[in-house]
Order: C-alpha cells, then structure tokens, then sequence
C-alpha cells in the first residue's frame, strides 16, 4: 500500500499535477489510514489500543508537520512510554482480550 502510494505521488510529481513536495507533507496521514484500518479490523482483528494509538501518533505528527502546532516526534517519547506501560498495565489486568475487540472475560467473585 505503501510503495503504490509513494508511485501515485512520484507520478503526479513527474505530470505537473502537483509539487512532490507538497505531497509528501502529508505522510502522517498514512499512519493516520493504519490506525483507522486497525480499528475496523482490517486486516485481520480489531485492534483497538493499536489504532487509537497510531490515529494519535498520526494527528500530532501531521498537525506539526502542517504547523498547525510546535511538536517534534522526539518531544512525544515520555508519551509513547506512558501508553506502553498502561497497555502492559492493562494486560497484566485484564489479559490480552482487552483492546482485539473481543468481550471482555467476566469478572471474579470474590
């Protein structure tokens, strides 16, 4: 999906459809497609954590890229930490269904 996307853009490029560079400005939006596909579940299961994370990730690259506001992707690793511990905190919890899209096991009796 990637490689066709990197042609389309190169294509239009070579046309004079439009400035390559412009174009490739918006490569966040590619990381913003996969988290929406994760979260439908294509392909394969639904992911949850995974493409709420990416639609994140996503949005603040493509909004700093766009200068929409003053973000690098080096200012968001205490960020991308704290959502690795949480989703390792919620295993631990929960187990691995929390987040696929499956129901949640039933809770225990104390």
């Amino acid at each position: 999906f990637g490689l066709l996307a990197v042609g389309v853009v190169a294509g239009l490029g070579k046309l004079g459809v439009a400035d390559m560079k412009d174009l490739l400005s918006y490569w966040p939006a590619l990381l913003i497609l996969f988290g929406a596909a994760r979260l439908v579940g294509w392909p394969g299961a639904r992911r949850t954590s995974c493409g709420v994370f990416w639609l994140v990730v996503g949005s603040a690259l493509l909004a700093s890229v766009q200068g929409w506001i003053s973000i690098e992707l080096w200012d968001l690793w205490p960020v991308i930490l704290v959502a690795i511990g949480a989703k390792m905190i919620v295993r631990a919890l929960y187990g691995e269904r929390i987040g696929s899209g499956e129901p949640a096991p039933p809770a225990a009796e104390a």
